[in-house]
């Protein structure tokens, strides 16, 4: 049982290609408990002469009338038999630090349930376009200024609700094995999770990693989150881990989530997190 509060729909983010029906259609046949739509919110990231921006307003405005909590949900479908997966809205913010006023004025918009805070560049390129020069440094160089800049978004963040992705460079490491493990950026992590747990933000284990590595023709073992980053978080005191498969296509519904979730209690990890009017609620993974 989990809401998956990572999701993306077309006409709000570009990179995505499915509509809400289908996102709603695709998670119901998933079984899964609850979405949250987290549309892409990225001042200063450009697709030719288009930014990563919309009409705040009008995004709450669309979307609102959908949003209903897991008690609602419940009592929809006793009522009328029909059931639909819970939705909370909120906004994936891209951190950059050029434009950190511009996003603490989002960040206080009102009519939201959450705010995930990512980050989408690394030495001011995106690395989905600028990989090779972005790993022209020693790839654990940059996995180490990529949490320096996750650490610096969550003290000029303080208010955000999830970290997304803290993995997502790794993603388009050239090398095949390119997972960030703890043991080699141990020192950044930790200072990373402390500030998190400080702040009651929580971390985001996204699936999109994951099915990044099969590509690579990782195992699926190999592909999941270093089991060690997962311990230590927990024994640091960290209580908030949110589950997401970062969807912005009907493909990627629910991929590797089971896997996933099976991975995360043999770690110890009893519940997963989302929020509700910024506020964390948990439920138990069954």
């Amino acid at each position: 049982m989990y809401v998956d509060s990572h999701n993306h729909v077309r006409n709000w983010s570009q990179d995505a290609t499915q509509s809400l029906e289908e996102l709603y259609r695709g998670y119901k046949q998933k079984g899964i408990y609850g979405i949250g739509l987290s549309d892409h919110y990225d001042i200063g990231n450009y697709t030719g002469d288009t930014e990563w921006i919309f009409d705040i307003g009008d995004y709450i405005a669309t979307f609102s009338p959908y949003k209903r909590s897991l008690t609602e949900a419940r009592r929809e479908a006793e009522e009328s038999g029909f059931f639909r997966p819970a939705f909370f809205l909120g906004l994936e913010l891209g951190y950059l630090q050029d434009h950190i006023e511009g996003l603490q004025g989002v960040v206080s918009t009102p009519g939201l349930d959450y705010f995930i805070l990512s980050i989408h560049e690394i030495y001011g390129k995106n690395p989905y376009d600028f990989f090779e020069e972005i790993f022209a440094k020693p790839q654990k160089q940059v996995y180490e200024q990529y949490l320096e800049l996750c650490l610096q978004a969550v003290q000029d963040f303080p208010n955000a609700s999830i970290l997304g992705h803290y993995d997502f460079i790794s993603r388009y490491a050239p090398q095949r094995e390119s997972k960030m493990n703890y043991s080699c950026l141990a020192d950044h992590f930790d200072s990373l999770f402390q500030a998190m747990i400080e702040e009651g933000i929580a971390l985001e284990i996204n699936t999109g990693t994951v099915r990044q590595f099969v590509k690579k023709d990782l195992s699926l073992e190999d592909a999941l989150p270093d089991p060690q980053l997962i311990r230590r978080y927990l024994d640091l005191g960290g209580e908030l881990i949110t589950l997401s498969a970062d969807a912005h296509h009907v493909s990627h519904h629910g991929q590797y989530i089971k896997e996933t979730i099976s991975f995360l209690h043999r770690q110890g990890v009893r519940r997963l997190a989302y929020f509700h009017k910024h506020q964390a609620h948990t439920t138990p993974i069954q």
